[in-house]
């Protein structure tokens, strides 16, 4: 039988399937987020260096994860539909193709950091760099080990995973960047890296092995190993669209980053708090985003079409709540946050605390329409449809985000605060608009195992 978590689809259903999934993401969030505040006591150049470095690995690792976290839309359907001994299958594709990843990980690692990470980070950047594209394969193995458990429901295994990953990083980074006193020399930035490395292979160690345990193999086959030319093509399919989109979104914040830096420190520090909140926070819409796609996959798999705008619903209600959280934090009391979390002796500077206070009233716009949007790119991607998010975001990362940030820094009267406190919120509308217009117009169904397959 399939999971019971997806026999509802109200708000209640809606958050028990989708709160472990935030748990986790939260779980990922939290290891770069740690990384970084140990770092900014350490030193804030060595922080700067880290945060503008790891958006270029990040192009890497997440397009990697978008492809094999695609898995869970197969999952999700089959378990749906009561295909169970197939549900593993698009899984163990995924690990392949993860580990084929290596191929290019290693050379990039190697001789990718010179060209890639700015002049101005690249003392205290390149070791960064190196030791997190040599693990940066982990990231797509987790996603693709994580992808049977999402799609099944079965979140439990990915909590404690999460766990011990967030506890092994925060030992570790504590330990590697300031050293142990006749033991270990204080590390810097490489301890950071070593430290999420390790953590992440910690982390994969432990889903790898719930995924083929005994209670799994007797219901799913999942110590039989498979390799699937067709399944694993579908999977691509699906899967590559969306790893270009996130390439490319990504690669448009580096490229504002690596802007700002040219213009003013102070404008990369504000960037860098303001992206630090991003990973610190984000984990309740990605998560929520996720189940989404889960339940919307599931619903597909059982010909439960009804359900979906119910389920859209029901994310928007959990959204609501996670906004009003959100707004205390950043709208209400954005000096404490800034003190208290960042906890720098140079945030006693007025004016930069000014700024990052403007920018936080923007990122809260953004959260809330990225979160709307995130909601319905959890349809689309059950659906299939990810060619359309590869363009849509594309479109609006490029249009709406890098070229007006370009504009109106080099053109006109800005602040530090301009690129979250104006083109952020913009952004994030327009961004949204596009993608309703897609739900609303109901051709995004291109993907259905119930009716034979791909229409991809």
């Amino acid at each position: 039988m399939s999971s019971v978590a997806f026999q509802s689809f109200g708000t209640l259903a809606t958050f028990r399937v989708a709160f472990p999934l935030m748990l986790v993401a939260l779980s990922s969030n939290m290891m770069m987020f740690f990384g970084r505040m140990v770092l900014a006591k350490y030193d804030i150049h060595a922080m700067n260096a880290a945060a503008s470095t790891v958006l270029i690995c990040n192009i890497f690792q997440i397009a990697g994860l978008s492809i094999t976290a695609m898995a869970e839309v197969f999952v999700g359907q089959n378990n749906g539909a009561e295909n169970l001994k197939r549900v593993p299958n698009a899984v163990w594709q995924m690990i392949w193709v993860s580990l084929a990843l290596l191929v290019v990980f290693v050379p990039i690692a190697a001789w990718g950091g010179d060209f890639l990470i700015a002049k101005k980070f690249q003392e205290l950047g390149l070791g960064y760099f190196q030791i997190t594209m040599l693990g940066g394969f982990l990231v797509p193995l987790l996603g693709a080990l994580a992808s049977f458990f999402v799609g099944t429901g079965k979140t439990i295994p990915l909590i404690l995973s999460a766990v011990i990953a967030n506890i092994t990083n925060a030992y570790l980074n504590i330990t590697l960047v300031f050293g142990v006193d006749g033991l270990i020399s204080p590390m810097g930035a490489n301890g950071a890296a070593i430290a999420t490395v390790v953590a992440l292979g910690v982390q994969v160690l432990f889903l790898a092995g719930s995924f083929v345990n005994h209670s799994n193999h007797s219901i799913y086959n999942t110590r039989r190993p498979t390799f699937d030319k067709r399944q694993m093509l579908e999977c691509l399919k699906v899967g590559l669209p969306n790893a270009l989109s996130r390439m490319i979104e990504i690669a448009g914040w580096a490229t504002i980053v690596a802007y700002l830096s040219t213009i003013d420190e102070s404008y990369v520090t504000v960037q860098t708090l303001c992206h630090s909140l991003i990973i610190m926070f984000m984990f309740a819409v990605e998560g929520l985003s996720k189940g989404v796609t889960a339940i919307v996959s599931n619903a597909i798999g059982q010909g439960a079409y009804w359900a979906i705008n119910t389920i859209v619903k029901s994310a928007g209600n959990i959204l609501c709540i996670i906004l009003v959280g959100l707004w205390f934090v950043l709208w209400y009391a954005p000096e404490s946050t800034i003190l208290k979390v960042m906890n720098q002796a140079q945030f006693v500077d007025p004016e930069l605390i000014r700024y990052v206070t403007l920018a936080f009233k923007g990122l809260w716009v953004y959260f809330a329409f990225n979160g709307l949007s995130l909601i319905v790119w959890g349809v689309l991607t059950a659906g299939g449809d990810t060619r359309f998010i590869m363009w849509s975001n594309t479109i609006s990362t490029w249009a709406f985000a890098v070229v007006p940030t370009y504009l109106w820094v080099s053109n006109f009267p800005a602040t530090p605060a301009v690129p979250y406190q104006y083109i952020a919120p913009v952004y994030g509308f327009l961004g949204f608009i596009i993608v309703a217009m897609r739900f609303y117009s109901k051709s995004w169904l291109k993907l259905n195992l119930r009716q034979g397959g791909s229409k991809v």
